[in-house]
């Protein structure tokens, strides 16, 4: 390979480490999450497996290809910086792939958001003895919920 830049290099390694943090920081929070949940007796927690897997794999996706580019850049070898290239294509299309349809159904989402946060505020606000924080409602009706 042709010679590299040094500052380059060290900036890509140092991103890869970056990302490869940031998965094991994910990686910790979904062992976390396990220990806390499982600890409660609650029947709140049994929908929680499937995000439980989906934390742990994005962490382990996350970390994995954050020290294969690291290893590339470092050691300069062809092959994995050619698979990490192909990792981060794949990654991109997947990520347009979902960001289409959410972005297309942004605006429902948005107003379902705002009718289920008026509907709580209206069950479990009625007396004025106390306040939940709601972003998903509307302004006006925590104005009107305030000066009442």
């Amino acid at each position: 390979m042709a010679q590299i830049n040094s500052c380059l290099k060290r900036t890509f390694i140092g991103f890869n480490f970056l990302f490869a943090i940031i998965g094991g920081i994910i990686i910790g929070l979904a062992v976390l999450s396990q220990i806390l949940t499982s600890a409660e007796e609650d029947s709140s927690v049994e929908g929680r497996g499937m995000g439980l897997i989906v934390l742990y794999i994005m962490g382990t996706v996350t970390m994995l290809l954050g020290l294969l580019g690291a290893f590339g850049a470092y050691k300069e070898q062809k092959l994995s910086l050619v698979v990490f290239l192909v990792c981060m294509v794949i990654g991109a299309f997947l990520m347009i792939r979902g960001g289409i349809p959410a972005a297309i159904a942004r605006p429902q989402v948005t107003s379902l958001f705002l009718h289920a946060g008026e509907e709580v505020q209206q069950e479990h606000l009625t007396g004025n003895n106390c306040f939940i924080f709601l972003p998903f409602a509307s302004k006006r009706s925590a104005v009107n919920l305030i000066k009442s």
